[in-house]
């Protein structure tokens, strides 16, 4: 049976249409890579995401060895935020001496990271000419090494609510300080009144901005590797500034029932819920745990199965 000439051109248009969305599929996928991770990052991260191995801190061609020493460096994709605007620079600390630029999260090492790093752009850390926030001008990391440090949720929920005894600016509405109500009446109001309330409780993934600041590491505050990489190869100090707190630690781990019965853990993990995932993110894909990093996210991971 021969085809009419109307079911041959509705065929033609039809192969047409096929192949402008192929086109516009590959032109996607391209773009994706090149403009939401940069060439380069995007690279490696399309080189991550196609294997088990991951690169080296110290090599950037793809070599599969692990210095257990050095932080790995790895690219994790924009973070569930819509990318309807451009970067905020006002969590930046960036040093042009250093070569480096870091975004600080509060409550996690943030103070320390700050007065540092001002103390060796400034010549005084009083002066604060290292803080986007206080210099008002915007630097240029695009040469930088950026750096973020993560935090255990938990942890750092908890955090803010022990140093709102001594920081004024740590509050909620009812509950100003920890003098005034339990950790889990603290949580109650913070659930109520949702993350955003506080800058010292805005998530983790708000602040990095992961859709628009393309990181080469992402360093987890619970790690001694980490902590000493960052201030030793880094900031090029020969010692610490801030030792390790993992929860193993510290009195958490002894009355973890005290500050997190069920509900309290639940109502964390939905207010948090981004950043607990960013933060196994960085524990299966971020420099290996060693023996003795144990957070709050490793009791409740252990308190969820149990239930």
């Amino acid at each position: 049976m021969n085809a009419s000439p109307k079911s041959i051109l509705y065929l033609l248009l039809l192969m047409v249409c096929l192949s402008v969305l192929l086109l516009e599929y590959e032109l996607i996928t391209k773009n994706l890579t090149l403009v939401q991770f940069g060439d380069s990052v995007g690279k490696k991260y399309n080189a991550l995401i196609a294997t088990t191995s991951q690169p080296s801190a110290t090599d950037y061609s793809g070599a599969t060895t692990r210095n257990p020493d050095v932080p790995l460096l790895f690219a994790l994709p924009p973070w569930r935020r819509a990318r309807d605007h451009t970067h905020n620079p006002y969590w930046l600390v960036a040093s042009a001496k250093m070569h480096l630029a870091v975004t600080v999260i509060p409550k996690v090492m943030s103070s320390s990271v700050r007065t540092t790093l001002n103390t060796i752009e400034c010549g005084n850390s009083s002066l604060r000419c290292a803080e986007t926030k206080r210099s008002h001008s915007v630097p240029n990391v695009s040469n930088m090494t950026r750096v973020v440090f993560l935090r255990d949720p938990f942890e750092r929920a908890l955090s803010a609510y022990k140093n709102s005894i001594k920081n004024a600016s740590i509050f909620l509405h009812y509950c100003k300080n920890s003098t005034q109500c339990t950790f889990e009446e603290w949580v109650d109001e913070l659930a109520a009144v949702g993350a955003f309330e506080n800058e010292h409780f805005f998530p983790q993934s708000y602040i990095a901005q992961m859709y628009h600041m393309h990181y080469h590491y992402y360093l987890r505050l619970s790690s001694e590797v980490d902590q000493y990489f960052f201030w030793h190869s880094l900031v090029h100090l020969n010692y610490t500034v801030m030792k390790n707190r993992s929860a193993k630690n510290n009195s958490v781990s002894k009355n973890f029932k005290k500050y997190f019965p069920t509900k309290t853990l639940q109502q964390l993990a939905e207010i948090y819920r981004e950043d607990i995932e960013l933060w196994e993110q960085v524990l299966r894909r971020g420099t290996p745990t060693k023996e003795g990093e144990v957070t709050i996210y490793d009791f409740y991971i252990s308190e969820m199965l149990r239930i």
